[in-house]
C-alpha cells in the first residue's frame, strides 16, 4: 500500500480495511488506508450479555450508545 500512498493521500485511491487486526489498524494510522470497519465479536458478546443482565436484574439501562 505504501506504492500508492500519495494517491491515498491525494485522494485519488481508496483501501478500505474490514477488520481491527493489528497490521490493519497500523496501516490506518500510517495514512495507508481509508478507512477501517472492524469488530470485535467476543466483546460485543460480553458487552451485550453484560448489558441485559443489568437491565433484567437492576433495571439499569446502558449509559452509552453501544452497537452490539
Amino acid at each position: 500500500m505504501k506504492a500508492y500512498q500519495d494517491k491515498i493521500t491525494k485522494g485519488q485511491f481508496v483501501i478500505i480495511s474490514a477488520d481491527t487486526e493489528q497490521s490493519q489498524l497500523q496501516a490506518l494510522k500510517l495514512g495507508l488506508a481509508t478507512e477501517n470497519l472492524g469488530q470485535t465479536p467476543f466483546e460485543m458478546g460480553i458487552k451485550s450479555t453484560e448489558m441485559m443482565y443489568n437491565y433484567l436484574m437492576f433495571s439499569e439501562k446502558p449509559i452509552k450508545r453501544n452497537f452490539t
